[in-house]
């Protein structure tokens, strides 16, 4: 389930110091490592300002672990060491603080150094260059460097966690353990231009939307499934073909949630990296036009096109979230109307039953009520034949007074019940 990504806002925040901490080198000799203490000895690190015939490139690499999923997004090596690492390669400060502002996490930064100028045109000589992007405090990177143009040398600082060595397809040509894994795979283009590297570190951040995307499908997929989705019988072969299992009633509606706010956090991310590659597009393009400088554009060009189609991709997957959220929803409102049905059915039963005994009474009560008045002594049918005696007893007006005088009351005490109910 992806974090928010936030950039912190108090500066000693920034440092959590971590032991993964290695420092490499790609020269004529390809890819070395070299010992941290060497940053103490500037005769260790060659110096940006003098010429050499290929390029050189350092790369301090700091990492942390997969394990500490909710440690803080940021620079994860003690202050001091990294005072130390931008002393000894003449990293800008002011460039540093941009690096380091608060705010969200994702961001791209550069400073252009230049010659004091002795005519209306300065010389460019050094390109401080920078970006922070990631999908949370867990999984996150932040790469800047300085690249001298008379030596060619670029001395770059990275920091990542769960993006270079992110493998959710469990395939082992897609895992990179280190930046050392990119520099040797990658080791010609990185000679020719060293910048290659930072758009390197760009493409894994657009392997890593990649392979999100697709694990966020996948789990649409066995969602859809368990929820009965209307999928036509070809797609559902090849969705058996796949090996694709429904998922569990028990956590589908959770899985469906956790989809929803990954997809969301991972579109953004992917709108942030395109972002981030447009505006190094920007600065290769001005630094072409105003000092004849070119820096590597290709990757950086085929990034944005891969980037636009994720976002397409993630678009297709909300869709289908929201489909299912439908499905779910419509799926509720059809147990509830059968519900109902199945309870207008009873009240249906009920009000014929009521019905039944209504005609029942109306059928029995006149008959109960002659026989009631026929068990009294108002009648005398003994004296039917006696002479001067009579059937009907002087007092029967005595009987026909209480059931008017009971009628009446009970008349009154309901319409006195109505009345209360309406107030």
């Amino acid at each position: 389930m992806a974090s928010p990504g936030g950039w912190l806002s108090a500066y000693a925040d920034f440092f959590k110091p971590q032991s993964n901490v290695r420092l490499f080198t790609v020269g004529k000799n390809g890819v070395e490592e070299l010992s941290v203490e060497s940053l103490s000895s500037q005769g260790n690190i060659s110096n940006p300002g003098s010429p050499c015939a290929g390029s050189r490139i350092y790369v301090f690499e700091t990492r942390g672990s997969r394990a500490d999923l909710q440690g803080t997004a940021g620079i994860q090596i003690s202050e001091s060491l990294f005072k130390t690492i931008c002393s000894t390669w003449h990293i800008s400060p002011r460039f540093l603080e941009q690096m380091s502002r608060p705010g969200a996490l994702p961001r791209f930064e550069y400073l252009l150094e230049r010659e004091e100028p002795t005519v209306k045109i300065s010389k460019l000589i050094a390109i401080n260059i920078g970006f922070r992007w990631g999908s949370g405090h867990g999984e996150f990177i932040i790469a800047l460097g300085k690249y001298s143009l008379a030596s060619r040398t670029f001395s770059m600082f990275c920091s990542s966690r769960g993006i270079l060595e992110y493998d959710g397809l469990n395939s082992e040509l897609l895992r990179l353990y280190s930046v050392s894994d990119l520099m040797e795979r990658y080791e010609v283009e990185i000679q020719r231009h060293p910048l290659t590297l930072i758009c390197l570190l760009m493409e894994c951040c657009e392997r890593f939307i990649d392979i999100k995307s697709q694990k966020y499908n996948l789990n649409m997929l066995q969602i859809g499934d368990s929820l009965q989705a209307l999928y036509p019988s070809a797609f559902a072969e090849w969705i058996r073909s796949w090996n694709i299992n429904s998922a569990a009633k028990s956590t589908q509606n959770t899985l469906l949630f956790d989809c929803y706010n990954d997809v969301t956090w991972i579109g953004k991310n992917c709108f942030e990296l395109m972002d981030i590659c447009r505006q190094y597009l920007w600065l290769s393009e001005y630094l072409e036009k105003s000092y004849h400088q070119t820096i590597p554009q290709s990757i950086v060009r085929g990034l944005i096109h891969r980037t636009e189609i994720h976002s397409r991709i993630l678009e297709y997957l909300e869709k289908m979230i929201n489909t299912q959220f439908s499905h779910q929803y419509n799926y509720l409102v059809q147990k509830d109307a059968e519900v109902s049905i199945q309870i207008s059915r009873a009240t249906k039963k009920d009000g014929e039953s009521m019905k039944t005994l209504a005609y029942l009474t109306l059928f029995f009560l006149p008959i109960t009520f002659v026989c009631a008045i026929f068990s009294t002594t108002v009648f005398n049918f003994q004296n039917w034949h006696i002479s001067n005696s009579r059937v009907v007893s002087p007092g029967w007006w005595v009987f026909v007074l209480s059931c008017v005088a009971a009628m009446i009351a009970t008349l009154c005490g309901w319409f006195l019940l109505v009345v209360r109910q309406h107030d």
